[in-house]
């Protein structure tokens, strides 16, 4: 089993844990009670995740105005100019 295939299965059993646990205690359950409600989370959920991969294709045109970890944009490498050599005379 793949580790993808373990977070599906690990999430199903806590989502249906969560819901029997919240049935039996008599509490509201915390997902949608109707069927629109539930097609909704998952229309959300699925363009969520089709505009990540969408979006993590396209070029960083930005990135160099972006902060990075310490929030301070990041500078492009300066070229160095050469200094001119200048022979002293002590």
């Amino acid at each position: 089993m793949t580790a993808q295939h373990l977070k599906i299965v690990i999430g199903l059993v806590l989502g249906f844990g969560i819901g029997f646990g919240c049935r039996v205690s008599g509490i509201p359950s915390p997902a949608p009670p109707v069927i629109t409600g539930a097609l909704l989370v998952v229309a959300m959920t699925v363009g969520w995740i089709l505009t990540d991969r969408r979006l993590s294709h396209r070029p960083k045109v930005s990135e160099v105005h972006s902060g990075g970890p310490t929030g301070h944009p990041h500078k492009p490498a300066q070229t160095q100019t050469p200094q001119p050599q200048t022979s002293r005379k002590d």
